[in-house]
């Protein structure tokens, strides 16, 4: 992400209620003990409410949600033994979530954030306990029993979450053209109404947008080639491997009038019917 859009999120985020689980405002608390265990926590808050991401921010003052800058700069802090905190973090944290580090410069002040993954399958711990959050306070996990089971029993929806820094831009037009066709076959009582529909309006009602906002769905079906580097190196991997085994798809589906399919530009098969 680039410093406007890392602007952006910080500024969306600080709209946010106090009490979000999944995000910490911290002014200048920089304590690696403490950290680890945050991360910890918005881990597992952010699988439980199927958010894409839990935030730890500095330069911000939790009551407030007011600017008012940090010192801490996560690629130069330093852990116990004066090892480096980011690999001190990933190393203590299991299963490690993967944690995003920024630094930015807003307008009204130095922020630096860790943006961590979601707990997937089991609690994420640190150091050998597990955290969370009790409204706004964090806590041992083994204090919630009832967080820990629904982290063992139930994964995170990634197909449903939604895609950072993605937006309209990032889906093929073609794309959306196809699927407003399925759509139309498949809910023939709204096809008039669809035609007054926008592309936003249309994808929401697609379910392929999240409180207006891209999901990784609406991306993987709809997106552009180049729209894989929004996704995990894994997924965009398998993103680009699709399109480049879909492409003669797309072709063919282009020549034959007795299929409807909805392929994007990059080769990406969302469905085909037969005629």
């Amino acid at each position: 992400m680039n410093q406007e859009e890392l602007i952006a999120l910080v500024d969306r985020l600080r709209g946010l209620p106090r009490e979000t689980e999944w995000l910490e405002f911290k002014h200048n608390n920089a304590d690696p003990e403490e950290i680890g265990e945050y991360l910890s926590a918005l881990a597992n808050e952010a699988a439980l409410l199927n958010q894409p991401r839990g935030y730890l921010i500095f330069g911000i003052e939790d009551a407030s949600h007011a600017i008012v800058g940090c010192r801490f700069d996560p690629y130069t802090a330093k852990a116990k033994g004066n090892q480096d905190l980011l690999p001190w973090l990933a190393a203590h944290l299991q299963p490690n979530p993967g944690i995003d580090p920024h630094c930015l410069e807003h307008p009204n002040g130095r922020v630096a954030l860790l943006a961590v993954g979601p707990a997937r399958g089991r609690p994420v711990e640190f150091r050998g306990q597990g955290y969370c959050r009790a409204g706004t306070s964090k806590t041992k996990l083994a204090n919630h029993p009832e967080k820990a089971r629904r982290l063992w029993s139930q994964g995170v929806d990634w197909s449903a979450a939604i895609c950072d820094g993605a937006s309209l831009a990032d889906l093929d037009p073609e794309a959306i053209a196809k699927a407003r066709e399925q759509f139309q076959i498949k809910h023939p009582l709204q096809a008039q109404e669809l035609t007054s529909w926008d592309d936003r309006t249309f994808l929401n009602k697609a379910r392929l947008l999240r409180q207006g906002a891209i999901t990784h769905t609406a991306v993987l079906l709809l997106g552009r080639s180049e729209a894989a580097t929004l996704l995990s190196p894994a997924v965009a991997g398998d993103f680009q491997e699709r399109c480049r085994r879909l492409a003669p798809i797309q072709a063919a589906c282009r020549n034959s009038s007795s299929s409807l399919a909805v392929v994007s530009s990059g080769g990406s098969l969302i469905q085909t019917t037969s005629g």
